[in-house]
């Protein structure tokens, strides 16, 4: 089974994820078969920055990774099932820019 649809994720969090990848509605091509190409995958981000506790229990579900930044702080990225679950949730094939 599905780790990370096993637990609930804010609206807040999908804003958090949508903001790593750049997701704008706007940019979605296709009626019949919307898609989104992803042209980052990063959030950066302190420890004392409001929203840090939701991007770690992100990363707690599976759907971001984490790392520290040296003296910048922490970068977070989508995972793959990240990707995955926002993809399914906004109805939009997304992927990243490599990805074809």
């Amino acid at each position: 089974m599905n780790k990370a649809l096993d637990h609930s994720v804010t609206p807040r969090q999908i804003d958090y994820m949508k903001h790593t990848i750049g997701f704008e509605r706007s940019m979605v091509t296709g009626r019949k078969h919307p898609k989104y190409k992803a042209y980052r995958n990063y959030f950066a981000t302190a420890e004392n920055c409001d929203g840090f506790q939701s991007l770690i229990d992100l990363t707690d579900k599976g759907l971001m990774l984490s790392r520290q930044d040296g003296s910048r702080g922490w970068l977070f990225h989508l995972s793959k099932e990240g990707f995955k679950f926002l993809s399914k949730i906004t109805e939009v094939d997304i992927r990243e820019d490599q990805d074809e």
